[in-house]
């Protein structure tokens, strides 16, 4: 049997490198060995040469009896494996199929992240129980159907995390068959990566948040998100903050989220971090000092670095002095009375002009940014996870850097050119705004002037108004007094024209004053005996502002 060149499969199990070419030797190719003890005691068939017809067919019975056992074997082992109720034990046989063995690489990825100060920080984190927890709830990680975030920490994160814990504090599952309690998610991301980390959960895909509610907020961290999901009659309410590469997620299921408790992991994560974490308040943009970010986007460290003008052949052309204008007048809009009113007309508006800039002085001095050794890394820096930081060309950095302070320079002396064209764009663009502006000074002072005798025109058309309502009102008044002592004297003359023709009744007693008819003499109101009321005066209208002759 060829197994080939190089290596043999031995029965043991095992694979033997052989020197040979892998091919097998033929029974005719083979030296001739010395015959072994007893082989005389073998029966004829085995000791008569390969040739035989007995031995032939001998080894061809036996070919076919084995091929027919090892299909037997192979039907029993297909069968039971599809009717598990064909075996002979009731336990399903376990899978022993063992996942592959990571890379060597990701091995040591993995022993460095648990190694260094990320994996004592989120153990330190979630060992106590949060100050501020709800009374009631135990440590109970392993009850099931309590308590899952809103959320997923890793939700649409452009990069998985290093590590993460989860610690669960909860009450036994009610008769609903849904408990409640709090979960705690502590993960640390790679350098850099938890700014843009939570920030791919505001913005995440549908399928990833499914119908979670995830809004920005503040007060934890430096930097706060809230989501709430309702899944039948439970609710679930989570608040996750980050400080550098460490997202917190606190998650309440059927009773309020824990505030109190949040605010307390805050404080100590603050702690926690302050000596092995470089810059707890990094943002994204930090992310592309980062080797996790894609390879278009990686950046590295980036610092300012400062270069001068080198010298001129020429000497540099003077500095422009910007032009101090007058201040324009304030834009006018007349509006017109009622007619008739003078003049007749405004004039055309004319728009108000901007003072041209003077053109920006050239740069002697700028600064251009260059790449640098990035020693301590982004976020909570390279240590926090274990990372290895990204190689540090020296040669390349120096071409960048010398290619970059050349852009600079270039752009410098390119500016030192352009600046005579400018300083003469800006004499031309200065003519043209003294006129436009001496044309909208113009227009804005005759509508000044306009308006003004427009104004003094609606103030008396509003006061001969004013006036004439008064005058209104007082002849309306002035008419029903009138009317009034019109009826009180028609009524004294009735009354008095009654009394005389009325008998009086006998005078009985001459002791007594001669009696009267009831009502008689009639009693005069004092009113129709007063001067009668003064007739109110019209008003006169404004006279008419036209001049004479009208034009």
């Amino acid at each position: 049997m060829r197994l080939g060149s190089g290596s043999r499969w031995y029965g043991d199990g095992t694979w033997h490198h052989d020197l040979s070419d892998g091919d097998t030797l033929d029974p005719t190719e083979r030296p001739e060995q010395p015959r072994r003890a007893g082989a005389d005691r073998l029966p004829r068939w085995l000791r008569a040469s390969p040739e035989d017809p007995e031995r032939q067919a001998r080894v061809y019975a036996g070919r076919a009896l084995l091929g027919v056992l090892v299909g037997c074997v192979c039907a029993v082992l297909l069968l039971t494996a599809m009717y598990p109720s064909l075996r002979f034990t009731n336990q399903r046989p376990e899978r022993t199929t063992a996942a592959p063995p990571p890379p060597p690489s990701t091995r040591a990825a993995l022993a460095r992240a648990e190694a260094a100060s990320a994996a004592g920080v989120l153990r330190t984190l979630l060992e106590p129980v949060p100050a501020g927890m709800p009374a009631g709830l135990v440590d109970s990680s392993p009850v099931t159907g309590t308590v899952s975030p809103a959320v997923s920490p890793t939700c649409d994160t452009p990069v998985s995390p290093v590590l993460s814990r989860s610690r669960t504090w909860a009450r036994p599952p009610g008769p609903g068959g849904f408990g409640s309690g709090v979960t705690v998610t502590a993960t640390a991301y790679g350098p850099g990566a938890g700014a843009p980390a939570l920030d791919a959960m505001l913005v995440a895909r549908r399928q990833c948040v499914g119908e979670a509610r995830v809004t920005a907020a503040s007060g934890l961290g430096v930097q706060t998100l809230r989501a709430s999901q309702t899944k039948g009659a439970v609710d679930t309410q989570s608040v996750m903050f980050r400080r550098g590469d460490v997202v917190v997620s606190v998650s309440g299921t059927g009773l309020p989220l824990p505030k109190d408790a949040a605010a307390d992991l805050d404080r100590r994560l603050t702690q926690l971090l302050g000596p092995v974490c470089v810059d707890q308040d990094s943002t994204t943009a930090d992310f592309a000092r980062s080797p996790l970010i894609a390879r278009t986007a990686f950046r590295g460290l980036q610092v300012a670095r400062g270069v001068d003008l080198p010298g001129q052949g020429s000497p540099l052309p003077d500095l422009v002095s910007p032009h101090a204008g007058t201040p324009l007048p304030a834009a006018v809009t007349p509006t017109p009375p009622q007619a008739p009113y003078w003049s007749e007309q405004a004039p055309d508006p004319v728009v108000s002009p901007t003072e041209p800039q003077p053109p920006t002085p050239y740069p002697v001095q700028t600064s251009y940014l260059a790449p640098a050794p990035d020693e301590r890394g982004p976020g909570c820096g390279w240590a926090f996870t274990g990372t290895t930081a990204p190689t540090y060309d020296e040669r390349a950095a120096s071409a960048t850097q010398e290619q970059r302070r050349q852009a600079a320079v270039t752009a410098m002396q390119a500016a030192v050119a352009a600046y005579p064209a400018a300083v003469q764009a800006y004499e031309q663009a200065w003519q043209r705004y003294q006129g436009e502006a001496q044309a909208y000074t113009d227009y804005a002072v005759a509508a000044q002037q306009v308006e003004s005798a427009w104004a003094a025109i609606r103030a008396q058309q509003e006061a001969y108004r004013f006036a004439l309502e008064g005058y209104q009102q007082a002849l309306a008044a002035y008419d029903a007094e009138t009317q009034r002592r019109q009826d009180l004297a028609t009524a004294y003359a009735s009354a008095v024209t009654a009394c005389a023709t009325v008998t009086p009744p006998p005078w009985t007693d001459p002791a007594q004053p001669s009696p009267t008819a009831p009502g008689c003499p009639p009693t005069r109101d004092p009113v129709l005996d007063l001067p009668p009321p003064a007739s109110p005066t019209s008003p006169s209208p404004p006279p008419d502002p036209r001049p004479t002759p009208r034009r």
